[in-house]
């Protein structure tokens, strides 16, 4: 008999041999109830509806973690998701397709509003929002103010890129590539469509 055959008799003659070790008073054992005794469910992450768009860390700091939301704001994490607290009901959207961390300042936080995953049901966003607190405060970046961005800084914090889809169904001119050298506070740059 090949090996193959011997794996497919195998969970039989276990079977078999736990049946007849049952006690001789004909009632079946009590199962044993304390090998998880001392362990209790827990949720591991924001307690949010909804997918995440995107999660952003800190460089340095494997406790802190970002996450952009497609329905529900930004959540923040300072000790490596055992909490997560929302960072962005205060704002006038709760549609997040982005967020970035600046790598030479880690107080700088750019969230883009808007859904980045196109699919039938997206949501509108409101703009490009900076925090220089770590996301205790936000301003909206006025300037050149795109409906939905996907924003990377770069070492720069006041360095910042985005890429816009605007509108999602059909052309419009707020798509594009843009670029800000001052943080946002002035103009946002860029190739449209």
């Amino acid at each position: 008999m090949g090996a193959h055959m011997r794996v497919r008799w195998l969970p039989s003659l276990l079977f078999g041999l736990a049946v007849g070790a049952s006690p001789s008073s004909g009632q079946a054992p009590a199962p044993d109830s304390t090998p998880f005794g001392g362990l209790a469910y827990r949720m591991v992450g924001p307690f949010w509806g909804g997918r995440a768009s995107r999660v952003a860390g800190v460089a340095g700091d494997p406790a802190t973690y970002y996450a952009a939301t497609a329905s529900g704001g930004v959540w923040k994490t300072t000790n490596g998701g055992a909490a997560w607290s929302p960072i962005f009901d205060d704002q006038p959207v709760s549609s997040i397709g982005s967020i970035a961390v600046a790598a030479a300042n880690p107080n700088v936080v750019y969230v883009g509003s808007g859904e980045a995953n196109i699919r039938g049901n997206v949501a509108a966003g409101a703009g490009i929002f900076k925090s220089t607190d770590a996301g205790k405060t936000w301003t909206r970046l006025e300037a050149g103010r795109p409906d939905r961005h996907d924003g990377r800084p770069s070492r720069d914090p006041d360095v910042a890129f985005a890429a816009v889809l605007g509108h999602a169904f059909g052309p419009n001119p707020e798509r594009g590539v843009y670029r800000t050298e001052d943080g946002g506070a002035e103009s946002w740059v860029g190739s449209s469509s």
